[in-house]
């Protein structure tokens, strides 16, 4: 498993969300659907993007309850390396998942 952590100190003076704290990002790679799951439910909305490696935005989905777990369907996408964007008011997670 393997993901990259991203968390903009510039942005905000604040501590990362703690659910952002540890975020897991799997089965990575993958074949077809993904989960990531966070530490703790998020303390607002939280937005999720998928980007493609060029940067297009394929996916974008808005939860406004609190979640500790999302899954994504990947299998209609081509095998590549696609980007998750994950941002609450107070903070922002970026990771990588290879799909095969």
């Amino acid at each position: 498993m393997g993901f990259l952590a991203v968390f903009d100190k510039n942005v905000s003076s604040t501590l990362p969300e703690p659910a952002f704290e540890e975020v897991a990002i799997f089965p990575n790679p993958t074949n077809g659907f993904v989960t990531v799951r966070l530490k703790a439910p998020t303390n607002s909305p939280l937005a999720f993007q998928l980007h493609a490696a060029d940067g297009r935005l394929l996916r974008k989905t808005t939860h406004n309850d609190p979640t500790i777990e999302l899954r994504e369907d990947l299998t209609g996408l081509p095998p590549g390396l696609y980007f998750v964007t994950l941002r609450t008011e107070e903070g922002v997670f970026v990771g990588k998942i290879v799909k095969n």
